[in-house]
C-alpha cells in the first residue's frame, strides 16, 4: 500500500469521529440545564426540570408594588428545546388595595418558548388582565434577571 493513501485514511478516520463528537458537543450546549431562566419584563420564570424533558411556568401582571395576577402552571413538556400552553385555567386576580386580596379567576394563558443560544425567547400573556401580550428572553440565573422585548 503507497504511504499516501496509509496517511488520507488516518486522517479521516480522525476527521469524521471527531466531527461526530463535535456535532454532538455542539447538540450538547443547545439543551437548556436544569434550573431557573427569568425575565423581568415581562415577569416570565421557566424552570427546567432535572433531565431536561420538561418546564414547569410562572407569570404574574403588573409591577411588584401593585400585581394584579399571576399563574404557575403544570409540568409541561420540553420538546426540542420548545414548549407551548395556550389553554383555559385559573389564573390568580390581585387585589392590593384597599386591602390584600386573591381571586382564582378561569382565563386563557398564552406561554410560548424556544430554547436557542442559552437563552428562552417567546410570548406570554395573562388573559382577563390588564397585562397585554409581549415578548420575553429570559436567561438562566440564580437570582433573577433577564429581559424584556425580543
Amino acid at each position: 500500500m503507497d504511504r499516501g493513501r496509509r496517511s488520507s485514511r488516518w486522517i479521516a478516520g480522525g476527521l469524521v469521529p471527531a466531527a461526530m463528537l463535535g456535532g454532538s458537543l455542539a447538540w450538547a450546549a443547545s439543551k437548556p440545564k436544569a434550573g431557573d431562566y427569568f425575565s423581568t419584563s415581562p415577569s416570565a420564570e421557566i424552570f427546567v426540570l432535572k433531565g431536561g424533558s420538561a418546564v414547569t411556568l410562572y407569570a404574574s401582571c403588573g409591577p411588584v408594588s401593585d400585581l394584579n395576577a399571576s399563574w404557575d402552571s403544570p409540568k409541561i413538556p420540553l420538546h426540542n428545546g420548545s414548549f407551548s400552553f395556550d389553554k383555559q385555567t385559573t389564573v390568580t386576580k390581585i387585589q392590593n388595595h384597599p386591602a390584600f386580596t386573591t381571586t382564582p379567576e378561569k382565563a386563557t394563558v398564552l406561554f410560548t418558548g424556544t430554547f436557542k443560544d442559552g437563552k428562552f425567547k417567546g410570548k406570554v400573556h395573562l388573559g382577563g388582565t390588564s397585562c397585554p401580550e409581549a415578548s420575553y428572553t429570559a436567561h438562566f440565573s440564580t437570582h433573577g434577571g433577564g429581559e424584556g422585548g425580543g
